[in-house]
């Protein structure tokens, strides 16, 4: 069948170009319709709960909103994870669902059982936007010369978002920064108290004074009119002239007992840039699944348009932070690594088949397998990433069209053709030969990564493209190395081509290589040597490997600098904005640093979970070339951490933006290490903590150790007298209503401005409101009219409460967290492990769980060890099936442990630890140990075939195999070369796998040209 189909393509070579050309058009096709990212997705579909009650204290929140929103969320269908966040005014909801999940069936799930929760009046649930945490793919700041902050904030509302929103693949625009519009209607407690109104009354006046009704149609002689009461308010001074009740026959209105005034929404958040405290900013999220390099340049041409003609004059948009920059940089890194490594690959071709047209027949699978890989990404909907894209290895990839054209190359030489016919019929000779021993190797190498497809979670969304990716572009080699090689081979390759003189010293070496093998496999005490120094190294390597530092993955350096700032809970929006001012500006004097731009809080949305005391730092970097000479980035870290830590109160945590979101959507926290303490009560759950904070500090490589968001605020506690409020008739909840009205505001109703809503808020003056003996003296209205001090009906005083509440599983959890410096993660984890165990005691009913980076990778590592066996099962049966005998097949597994010596010694060379992509590595290793040995086996068992005896055959057959064999390990050395010598943006996750696979194909010809035949001579079948 294989004869058939190579005859068939070399007399038909054409058409084998035609269909060539055509799977090219459509490789190129995918490729520029394949969404490219820098780091993959690797959060589960989730959706986000939101539901926002101003002025309810975190313990109000998770006692009213969460806990009943918990209680109908339970039981979703594919829900995997429920985890909930209270803090103050705001409730989040995290729905985390199994891999099988649609997005889209998902959120359509939880929308139904939203409208279902028990909730206050007034708390209405939302979903958030449908992004994922690698979603906020631009930043911007509006900025102007002449317009003030609310100005700002108005336009960004009413017209920049809605321009931006109408990018398809936007799933939101988030603003944060400036002021929202709104009136205020700040009522004089003192008129109300003697004109005997309350504050309810003001709110519902203004509701009922504002609104336009329908009076259906009238008739007007052949005409139909439609009927409108027209009562809308237009301005401030109508709600000034708004009545609010009669008093003495005339009337009191809104002007009589309150101030109307222009403000903004309370804000509990800001966001500060270098020298400025306060500005305008906007962050794209791009909805999940799509491209981001299509979204990203679509929204360019937005901004570049409105700030050619769409926003008022003066006004201008200025990019913070954008992630086609880092996908540009990843990117340029993968490029430059695949085509360096290409070109390296062309002239060593060229160097042992001493023909251009050759070199260039095996060369032109590079690009066309790379097109298939893209068609098979595009066919699954899978984006391409750093991590697929880099761990292709074009040595890898032409492993099977050089072994062919190599085999026609050299009998071409040997046989001397004189016609195009007789050239024919070697390169379908030649072709046919190695067909078999190619396809299998091929098989092998894909087979050899099913541990890889059988990952989970994390480390599945990973890899699993690696994969793939790798699995669609050596599917394509093989079917190029069959089909489209010959082809190509039987067109240009005549046979004066191929009468070239190879250097003497290939035939030197050849023949050396002869001579010292068959004396080393003819004198037992040889053979007995190699052996006995082969498991001598492999045991030396198997023992230095346990020095080798373990992680789950190196950490993606995503260029700029990204600082977590906590401050005192109780800290204030100004107090805060001065803190931050200062780190902005220490921040701004290192001379590597383009821009500060600090996030306190959390927009008005309530899209992000940040309190006031909390503020994210992005810190924009300059290109490496212009950083002071010697400075590296962990150095420029270390820098910053110090100045930064003379801030005194203030709490600082290093991290990267994507990084952050991902770590805390995958585990709830931010940190490479998390423990997570389960129970009911906080404090002594905090005390637990604390407790293990004091041991794991001092343990070598823990940073930015501290509790998760652990912040004990002071509140102050409005507490009511029932039997005061009994003895003066007043209702509880009416006493309720009037401190949240006078305190919070009420949004009684709404004034419109053109097309454009502006709230109209009820509340004390700030005078009142942010005094406590003023709070004291709030009327509180009688039912027969008249009120009462509050001090009458109630004490005030201030108590300690909690600035957030966690939650996971319907339970609360309290966290601590830390990152890993100067040492692998998997030591520093063991150690802490085993202080945790021997030292903290935990209460009946709470329990201990550690998660981030090292619970992946210790759920990795137990997957790998189940399926790896499994995998190496299936390659012994592909082997056997190669070969025919199971002594042949065992054989060559045997030779694959001594390979791997290679990549343990890159490691150490490196200074990599053992991550899982390095053992992605290991994996890669074995397919390529497996197709060297087949080559030489098989060429050895067709000898042996032909009549010739053992040693003999095991002579000549790994002789004539060894240019094969060194050709093929340099080529996949040369291929990934770049790759483990790079050092851009983006080359940490490439680093450990492409180490591992140099090192390997260093040692594999060594394994399989003396160690190998020496094997086969000890354990081989002695019949074939």
């Amino acid at each position: 069948m294989l004869r058939s189909f190579i005859s068939f393509v070399v007399h038909r070579r054409l058409l084998a170009l035609c269909a060539t050309a055509l799977i090219a058009i459509y490789g190129v096709w995918s490729y520029l319709h394949t969404a490219i990212e820098a780091y993959p997705d690797v959060t589960n579909v989730q959706v986000g709960v939101i539901a926002q009650a101003p002025g309810l204290a975190p313990e109000e929140v998770e006692r009213q909103i969460t806990q009943p929103l918990e209680r109908e969320l339970n039981g979703t269908p594919g829900l995997v994870s429920l985890r909930s966040e209270s803090y103050f005014g705001l409730s989040m909801i995290n729905l985390v669902f199994n891999d099988d999940a649609v997005s889209f069936n998902a959120r359509a799930e939880v929308s139904q059982r939203l409208p279902q929760a028990d909730l206050p009046p007034g708390v209405t649930p939302e979903m958030a936007p449908d992004y994922t945490p690698l979603g906020k793919i631009f930043y911007y700041r509006l900025t102007s010369d002449r317009h003030t902050l609310s100005q700002l904030r108005t336009e960004q509302e009413r017209h920049v978002v809605r321009v931006l929103k109408q990018v398809q693949g936007v799933a939101d625009v988030v603003s944060i920064g400036g002021f929202v519009k709104e009136f205020h209607v700040e009522v004089d407690p003192d008129k109300l108290y003697a004109l005997g109104i309350s504050l309810d009354d003001v709110s519902e006046a203004l509701a009922k004074s504002n609104r336009n009704v329908g009076g259906g149609l009238m008739r007007r002689g052949e005409q139909s009119l439609i009927v409108r009461g027209i009562g809308l308010l237009h301005s401030p001074q109508e709600i000034n002239e708004v009545v609010v009740a009669m008093r003495g026959g005339a009337p009191v209105t809104i002007g009589d007992v309150a101030r109307v005034v222009q403000s903004h929404t309370p804000r509990q958040g800001s966001v500060g840039q270098d020298e400025h405290d306060d500005i305008v900013q906007g962050i794209v999220l791009l909805k999940r699944g799509e491209n981001p390099s299509v979204v990203l340049d679509n929204i360019h041409a937005k901004v570049d348009a409105l700030n050619q003609k769409g926003l008022p004059e003066g006004m201008h948009m200025t990019t913070n932070y954008d992630r086609s920059d880092l996908v540009g940089h990843t990117l340029a890194t993968v490029q430059h690594n695949l085509l360096f490594g290409a070109t390296l690959i062309i002239a060593v071709l060229w160097l042992f088949l001493r023909s251009i047209r050759g070199s260039l027949i095996v060369a032109t699978v590079i690009p066309l397998s790379l097109l298939v890989a893209f068609i098979g990404l595009h066919l699954l909907g899978m984006p391409a990433n750093l991590i697929s894209m880099g761990a292709i290895d074009f040595g890898i990839m032409v492993d099977g069209a050089v072994v062919l054209a190599e085999n026609i190359i050299r009998n071409a030489r040997m046989r001397k053709p004189q016609t195009a016919n007789d050239m024919r019929h070697i390169i379908i000779d030649s072709a046919v030969a190695v067909a078999k021993p190619t396809l299998f190797a091929m098989a092998i190498v894909i087979a050899a990564l099913i541990p890889v497809f059988s990952l989970q979670s994390i480390e599945g969304r990973i890899f699993r493209p690696l994969a793939l990716t790798y699995s669609f572009a050596l599917l394509g080699a093989l079917v190029f190395a069959m089909g489209l090689v010959p082809a190509l081979c039987a067109l240009f390759l005549k046979p004066k081509h191929v009468m070239v003189d190879e250097p003497k010293i290939f035939d030197r070496a050849h023949h050396g290589y002869q001579h010292w093998i068959g004396k080393v496999l003819t004198a037992g005490r040889s053979r007995a040597t190699v052996v006995i120094a082969a498991v001598a190294i492999l045991v030396v390597a198997g023992l230095s490997a346990k020095f080798l530092g373990t992680e789950f993955l190196p950490e993606l350096d995503e260029g700029d600098a990204y600082v977590l700032v906590q401050m005192p809970a109780s800290v204030s929006l100004e107090k805060g904005q001065e803190v931050l001012r200062d780190v902005r500006l220490r921040l701004k004097a290192f001379p590597e640093v383009i821009s500060v731009t600090t996030e306190q809080g959390r927009p008005e949305s309530g899209t992000d979970n940040e309190t006031l005391n909390l503020a994210k730092t992005l810190v924009r970097l300059k290109p490496h070339g212009e950083w002071r000479k010697g400075l590296t980035k962990p150095d420029l870290i270390e820098q910053m951490r110090a100045t930064l830590g003379e801030v005194p109160g203030v709490a600082f945590n290093f991290a990267q933006p994507i990084r952050d979101s991902v770590e805390e959507s995958t585990s709830g926290a931010r940190g490479q290490v998390v423990l997570k303490l389960y129970g009911t009560d906080i404090p002594t759950l905090r005390a637990l903590l604390k407790q293990t904070v004091s041991l794991v500090k001092d343990i070598e490589g823990v940073v930015d150790l501290d509790l998760y968001r652990d912040a004990p605020a002071p509140q102050l506690h409005v507490e009511f007298d029932r039997a005061a409020l009994a003895r003066q008739g007043i209702a509880m909840e009416t006493a309720q209503k009037t401190l949240e009205v006078a305190l919070a505001g009420n949004i009684s109703t709404t004034l419109w401005e053109g097309e454009y809503p502006v709230p109209v808020r009820v509340r004390l003056p700030y005078v009142d409101r942010m005094d406590e003996e003023r709070i004291r003296n709030i009327a509180i209205p009688l039912p027969d009219g008249g009120s009462v001090p509050l001090h009458s009906v109630g004490t005030v005083g201030i108590k300690i409460g909690n600035s957030s509440i966690f939650r996971e599983s319907n339970a609360r959890y309290m966290a601590l967290k830390f990152n890993v410096e100067g040492r692998d993660i998997g030591s520093v984890v063991r150690d802490t492990l085993a202080t945790f165990s021997q030292n903290v005691k935990l209460p009946e009913g709470y329990e201990a769980v550690w998660g981030g980076e090292w619970e992946n990778q210790q759920r990795a590592a137990a997957r790998l060890k189940v399926v790896v066996p499994l995998s190496l099962l299936i390659v012994f049966a592909l082997l056997f099936s190669a070969l025919g005998h199971a002594r042949s097949a065992g054989v060559i597994l045997l030779c694959a442990p001594f390979t791997m010596v290679g990549g343990i010694v890159a490691l150490h060379l490196a200074h990599i630890e053992l991550s899982i992509s390095a053992a992605i590595g290991f994996i890669a290793l074995l397919g390529q140990v497996a197709l060297a040995g087949l080559l030489v086996v098989s060429a050895v068992e067709e000898l042996r075939r032909q009549g010739m005896p053992m040693m003999q055959a095991l002579v000549e057959g790994t002789a004539e195999r060894m240019r094969s064999i060194v050709l093929v390990a340099l080529l996949a050395l040369l291929g990934l070369l770049p790759m483990a010598l790079s050092t851009g943006v983006g080359s940490e996750t490439q680093r450990p796998f492409a180490s591992v696979i140099v090192g390997g194909m260093v040692i594999l010809p060594i394994v399989a040209l003396v160690l190998l035949p020496v094997l086969y001579a000890l354990m081989g079948p002695r019949t074939c």
